[in-house]
């Protein structure tokens, strides 16, 4: 985004959010390289620790949106942090798949196969 948005959402919650997804997926190619089935497993529950800000953030930008505390202009910005959220959450439930996989190669165990 070339503009600077207003968003009435905290950036600490969103910036927590994009350091997680990216420890995440660089922890991911890492434990892919090594076999690591330890690491691999702790995705879960990293991964629900990004569910919950996803979700965190979610709520308070659409009790913004439903309150009427945004302008258009501000809206429109919101909707694009919503996208931009979004994709970073899948970005991180494909880091659990990457996890899932290395289980997979290690042990043949298919239960973490979805």
């Amino acid at each position: 985004m070339a503009k600077p948005i207003r968003i009435p959402v905290s950036a600490t919650k969103f910036n927590e959010l994009v350091a997680d997804v990216k420890s995440m997926v660089a922890d991911s190619i890492k434990t892919y390289a090594e076999g690591n089935i330890q690491k691999a497993r702790s995705f879960e529950g990293r991964d629900d620790r990004i569910d919950f800000l996803y979700k965190n953030i979610v709520e308070s930008s659409v009790n913004s949106l439903a309150q009427g505390a945004c302008s258009t202009e501000t809206a429109s910005d919101v909707v694009s942090l919503l996208y931009i959220i979004r994709y970073l959450e899948r970005i991180a439930d494909h880091a659990v798949n990457i996890g899932n996989r290395v289980c997979y190669m290690e042990e043949g165990d298919r239960r973490y196969l979805k």
